[in-house]
Order: C-alpha cells, then sequence, then structure tokens
C-alpha cells in the first residue's frame, strides 16, 4: 500500500557496496551477486528526456503496477521476478545483455498474440 504522507521524491538511489549497473530513465539496477536489485524511482521521463522533478511515489505505484502485471502474465510469458518486497529487495533475475526490458506493454502485446483477443 502506498503512504500518502510521504512527501520526499527520490529522483536517484545511492547503495554503498553495490555496483550500479544501469540508471535508466525510471529505474536503477544494482549487481546483487546471483540476482539483480530493481530500484523504481520518481523520475520523470518526458519523449526520452529524464526531467529534474520527479513525481512523489511514482516509482512505488510503478513497481505495485508491474507487480500486478508479472504476477498475472506468470503462466504465460515467463519473468524476471524473484522479489517485489522491500524487505527482500524488488530484486530479478540476471538476463544476458541482449535482452532488452519488455514493458507490461510487449506482455499484453504477446498475450493477444498467443489468444488472438486485443486486449489493450
Amino acid at each position: 500500500m502506498i503512504d500518502a504522507t510521504r512527501v520526499d521524491v527520490i529522483t536517484q538511489t545511492s547503495c554503498p557496496g553495490l555496483h550500479l549497473l544501469k540508471r535508466g530513465k525510471v529505474r536503477d539496477m544494482y549487481d546483487v551477486g546471483e540476482s539483480l536489485l530493481i530500484v523504481g524511482t520518481d523520475r520523470l521521463s518526458a519523449f526520452d528526456v529524464v526531467v529534474p522533478q520527479g513525481i512523489p511515489c511514482k516509482g512505488m505505484v510503478l513497481t505495485q503496477i508491474a507487480d500486478y502485471w508479472f504476477d498475472v502474465m506468470s503462466d504465460i510469458v515467463p519473468n524476471h521476478l524473484i522479489s517485489s518486497d522491500v524487505k527482500d529487495f524488488p530484486r530479478g533475475r540476471k538476463l544476458p545483455d541482449d535482452v532488452i526490458e519488455t514493458t507490461s506493454q510487449k506482455y499484453l502485446e504477446a498475450l493477444e498474440r498467443l489468444t488472438g483477443r486485443r486486449l489493450s
């Protein structure tokens, strides 16, 4: 559940002792050995440009949306998610370098192809 009283905006993360693999438009990825720590930030991206101001709780909301779709689609399309529980760290399986992050929309497109039904 999102804490509406939170007013701080997290636009950049720092995890001392962890190797930062990638700082994307919205998510930061750290190497934690056998898996990845994927942190959704409050950064705002418009037309592939990250703007300086963030949106409070955006990272939490995006993580919850992604978690929902990964769960719903898990029996249809395999995914990388290990856990999205903050106590465990939001973690994902490491994938080969040539695999590009797939968005929920891509999962919907794959499901539409598999079922022949329009979902979006």
